[in-house]
């Protein structure tokens, strides 16, 4: 290895410059290393001025590898962007169904059946019809309209005839590929 360096003690201007320029002279010895027949030290190393930017390379070897095992320990956090309009209930029957959001886990029995799910599922939306908090009194935000109606009211009576058009297109296929599914784990399911 290199001789220690040696630092002044008070904190002059120049001190951090000469502690970096140590730090690498140090490292470029290590890296050249002396060769037979040259001495082992050189000239002392330039110091760039205090403008200059230095030029510093980083090799392959130098790289820190990945753990691959704290990499696959790692929780994968999944987003979901939920449609305009849909339901709480929807969105969760959706995602649990889904194989590609499903758990990996082993397929153990269903602990409820299908009736008392639907029921459940129903019961959910029918809670969150009932908490959703529609605006209709003037006393809100609508004080200062002049009696026609707002940019809310516009956007909530397209985006309904919106979701009722997706709804129609999309909810059948919805429909049959969850009963699909449903259908294909009580033929596997083993009697």
């Amino acid at each position: 290895m290199a001789e220690a360096a040696t630092f002044p003690a008070d904190d002059s201007d120049g001190s951090m410059e000469t502690i970096l320029a140590s730090i690498r002279r140090i490292i470029r010895e290590d890296d050249v290393g002396p060769t037979a027949g040259q001495p082992a030290s050189g000239p002392p190393a330039t110091v760039p001025a205090a403008g200059e930017d230095e030029l510093l390379v980083l090799l392959p070897s130098m790289m820190v590898q990945p753990d691959r095992d704290a990499q696959a320990a790692m929780p994968i956090e999944t987003v979901v962007s939920v449609p305009p309009g849909m339901s709480a209930a929807a969105l969760a029957t959706a995602m649990f169904d889904d194989p590609v959001h499903a758990p990996a886990t082993p397929e153990a029995p269903r602990l409820l059946a299908p009736e008392t799910r639907a029921a459940a599922v129903q019961s959910l939306a029918a809670l969150q019809e009932a908490v959703r908090v529609e605006p209709q009194s003037p006393a809100g935000p609508n004080l200062l309209r002049s009696g026609g109606p707002t940019l809310e009211d516009l956007v909530r009576d397209e985006l309904r005839g919106q979701l009722k058009l997706w709804l129609d297109a999309n909810l059948p296929a919805l429909v049959e590929r969850v009963v699909r599914q449903e259908i294909e784990q009580l033929v596997r399911r083993p009697t």
